[in-house]
């Protein structure tokens, strides 16, 4: 690596800096309506899904959206039918531009910042998947909140 990628990485900003903290958290054998009820009381579109300290899957408001669109009921249905299970996730030293490019190649919104399994909080990228951009890159900002 040469001497200004270097110094440009030393200095870029690392999802530590970026990432939402003490976000709640979801269990597997809770109720979809419970962790929904968590993602509106918390203002956030996806909550890390964890038995005991250990990150075992993510829950979207698309996960929950499928829950109910496919006549399931919320309050019955456990969360880990639904979640995603092993979920992508990155430490909280990964680069911001790292992380973007991780979640572009899994077209992934939400990425769990997860170290020794134990989450410390999430980031959201805002892409829009089919808008190209040069280079053939996505349209996208990280945003806050998730």
């Amino acid at each position: 690596m040469e001497a200004n990628e270097l110094a440009r990485r030393e200095h870029a900003m690392r999802l530590a800096d970026v990432m939402t903290r003490d976000l709640p958290r979801a269990q597997p054998d809770e109720s979809v309506a419970s962790a929904a009820q968590k993602m509106v009381a918390a203002g956030v579109k996806a909550l890390p899904v964890c038995r005991g300290d250990a990150l075992v899957g993510i829950l979207t408001d698309w996960d929950v959206t499928r829950a109910v669109a496919e006549a399931a009921d919320p309050a019955r249905e456990h969360v880990e039918r639904w979640m995603t299970k092993d979920p992508i996730s990155a430490p909280p030293d990964a680069l911001l531009t790292d992380a973007s490019e991780l979640m572009a190649q899994h077209q992934i919104h939400h990425l769990p910042v997860v170290r020794d399994n134990v989450v410390e909080g999430m980031v959201h990228l805002d892409v829009d998947w089919n808008r190209l951009g040069e280079a053939g890159m996505p349209a996208a900002s990280f945003a806050t909140p998730i």
